[in-house]
């Protein structure tokens, strides 16, 4: 197949669950149209496989790193290699799937892969936005921090953050919430999602109290 009408040379494209089926066909099409290729999944055989399909059948700079994508700080840390690898990236397929909840979202609701564009585009609009981020979480003129901390807790829960959600909890117990006022506003983020919402934040106030008995 030619793609010469949709030539993607000089472009990067980065392909989560590149190491088989779907994933991997993808991955070799954009090898196809000319495209340098960052490939990544869990199991590391099969992304060298496909890296090394695309540097024999289409000659493409190439590369692999192992990732888990329900894992920030796997991904940070893909996106940081694939940068430097490439110097850029230009196209991402989210590929990769798994079970319900996967993690889509981010603390500060980018990727990291977008923060770090942002930092190197224009680092006084990620200056700005942290600031803004910062002062979310802190005492407003009528919602003190405990409870946007509870609204963070309803909002990340919905969303399926669960580590998150876990962190939340946490300084919302430092700043004095108690295990019934944790538990209610639990129950209360049914409302937005039903029982997968509210399972996932039982789940980590379960977390969060072993690890703040630790």
């Amino acid at each position: 197949m030619g793609y010469e009408q949709f030539s993607l040379a000089g472009k990067t494209a980065v392909v989560t669950g590149g190491g088989r089926g779907i994933g991997k066909s993808i991955a070799l099409a954009f090898a196809e149209a000319g495209a340098n290729v960052g490939v990544t999944a869990r199991t590391l055989e099969e992304i060298e496989a496909t890296v090394a399909e695309i540097r024999r059948k289409h000659d493409r700079h190439a590369a692999c790193v192992r990732c888990d994508v329900a894992e920030k700080s796997q991904i940070t840390a893909m996106a940081e290699r694939f940068l430097q690898e490439f110097g850029r990236i230009d196209i991402l397929v989210n590929n990769a799937g798994g079970s319900c909840p996967i993690v889509p979202f981010f603390p500060h609701g980018f990727p990291p892969i977008v923060m770090l564009f942002a930092a190197r585009a224009d680092p006084d609009f990620v200056e700005a936005y942290n600031d803004l981020y910062r002062k979310a979480l802190t005492d407003g003129a009528a919602l003190d921090a405990k409870t946007r901390e509870f609204i963070a807790i309803g909002i990340l829960s919905y969303r399926g953050e669960v580590n998150s959600v876990k962190t939340h909890i946490l300084r919302a117990m430092r700043l004095g919430a108690t295990k019934q006022e944790i538990l209610e506003v639990v129950e209360t983020s049914i409302i937005p999602g039903g029982a997968p919402t509210f399972f996932n934040g039982l789940s980590a106030m379960i977390k969060a109290i072993e690890e703040g008995r630790g």
